[in-house]
């Protein structure tokens, strides 16, 4: 698929209460999750991408300057964010959804940028979690086209 015609939105949540704060901005190996991501993303790719996050967090979520990234305000919980994201989801073939506050490997960011498949697909961990050791699998991303 021609990079052109792919659009990736992140899904920065909200405060993190019962984290103690932000988990987008949580530094990991130094750098902070959210940044990480978007940096990795802009040395993979040239798709538009838009960082949905929450209005009280803007400018803390504005990790990055770069003529790639928007950042849009949205309130409301993770899933009421994703419904409140459909006019973004124009003029494009393909999109890619991913949460904000997960630390992506360079090889899994580049497997779901060059999944082209048409179906929806989501992205997940199944089993134990290398950091928390908590049995249970996490969605962190989907995409799909609009054919």
């Amino acid at each position: 698929m021609d990079q052109k015609n792919t659009k990736i939105v992140i899904l920065a949540g909200g405060d993190s209460e019962r984290f103690g704060g932000p988990k987008h901005l949580s530094e990991i190996l130094g750098e902070p999750l959210l940044k990480r991501t978007l940096r990795l993303l802009i040395e993979l790719c040239s798709h538009e991408i838009t960082v949905v996050t929450p209005p009280n967090l803007l400018a803390a979520y504005s990790v990055i300057e770069n003529e790639q990234i928007t950042y849009l305000e949205r309130s409301g919980p993770c899933l009421q964010k994703l419904v409140q994201i459909e006019p973004l989801l124009v003029g494009a073939d393909h999109y890619i959804v991913l949460l904000g506050d997960v630390f992506f490997t360079r090889q899994a960011l580049n497997s779901i940028i060059a999944n082209n498949s048409r179906e929806v697909v989501f992205y997940c961990r199944y089993g134990p979690s290398l950091v928390s050791e908590r049995n249970w699998g996490e969605i962190f991303g989907l995409s799909f086209s609009n054919s």
